[in-house]
């Protein structure tokens, strides 16, 4: 019998167990389950990690865009309002 588990947000290695009878009769094997196992999580965890770093730097770019929109519609209002100062306010036009 072979297990191997690893908790998803474990910092240290898969635990793994081979039953006596699997060891005794299949050493290398089971070192080689073992093996395939350690590294499958390893990558598993690796690509999650890599995941949340990419969504990371797409949270901070839209971050970025939000606050240069924000500067972008305060100039704007800004400029609108010198208008209305200047002018009076805008007419409503029908079907708007």
């Amino acid at each position: 019998m072979f297990f191997g588990a690893q908790h998803a947000t474990a910092q240290k290695q898969a635990i793994v167990f081979a039953s006596e009878r699997l060891f005794q009769d299949a050493s290398t094997e089971a070192g080689q389950l073992a093996t395939v196992f350690n590294n499958t999580v390893s990558g598993l965890i690796r690509a999650r990690n890599t995941d949340a770093l990419a969504f990371q730097k797409q949270i901070e770019i839209l971050e970025a865009r939000r606050e240069q929109a924000e500067k972008d519609l305060q100039a704007n209002m800004t400029v609108m309002n010198l208008y209305i100062q200047r002018y009076g306010t805008i007419p409503q036009l029908p079907g708007l």
